[in-house]
């Protein structure tokens, strides 16, 4: 639960505008949140249609939209999760950059400041807001994935991904935003060879 209403809403605001949950304008999120039906993005999902034909203006058409919007977010992606947590400096590209490295959010969970630090476009500020705003939101993030599916990243491997075709790469060591094998794997879904020792024909 958040603060002061004006800081609820903002927060159930972006949470709604990131997952793409539409109609709930600010007169009704001041609305509910007034009503103390909404204090939390994770109240968006357990809404019913009885609670919200209990106000002024509300129809069972406008209801049955809204519950419609929510169900239809019960589905999303991670990098779109990231971003719709709120975390300062985590907007949607550091969000996809994240998502691209840890695949699945337990990954994105665990993830350490060095480890943040060393993907691009994100220094020791964004490292280390990311890494306290994960654990801020702690019972926020378990209240959510309690109601919805959080997607892992998954590699494109349309004809518009770029393409590593006649490419060979080696890994070798530690690798720090993910494990070897998925390293190799994205490799390969993207048209290119995972080497398996040193050659001439390494790219």
């Amino acid at each position: 639960t958040l603060g002061c209403p004006a800081q609820s809403i903002g927060v159930l605001s972006h949470y709604a505008k990131a997952v793409g949950i539409e109609g709930f304008g600010e007169v009704w999120l001041e609305t509910f949140v007034e009503a103390r039906l909404l204090t939390s993005p994770s109240d968006f999902y357990d809404l019913t249609t009885a609670q919200l034909l209990g106000f002024d203006r509300m129809g069972v058409t406008l209801a049955e939209k809204l519950l419609a919007e929510v169900a239809r977010a019960r589905t999303v992606p991670l990098a779109t999760f990231l971003y719709a947590l709120g975390i300062p400096d985590v907007g949607k590209s550091v969000a996809e950059t994240l998502a691209i490295a840890f695949v699945d959010l337990q990954g994105a969970r665990d993830a350490d400041a060095a480890q943040l630090q060393a993907l691009p476009k994100i220094g020791p500020i964004v490292a280390r807001r990311f890494v306290q705003g994960i654990a801020e939101r702690a019972s926020l993030i378990d209240a959510l994935v309690a109601r919805i599916d959080v997607q892992p990243h998954e590699v494109e491997t349309s004809s518009e991904a770029p393409t590593l075709a006649g490419f060979s790469f080696l890994f070798t060591g530690t690798l720090v935003a993910m494990k070897r094998g998925d390293a190799q794997k994205i490799v390969k879904a993207r048209g290119g060879t995972a080497a398996s020792g040193v050659s001439k024909s390494l790219s």
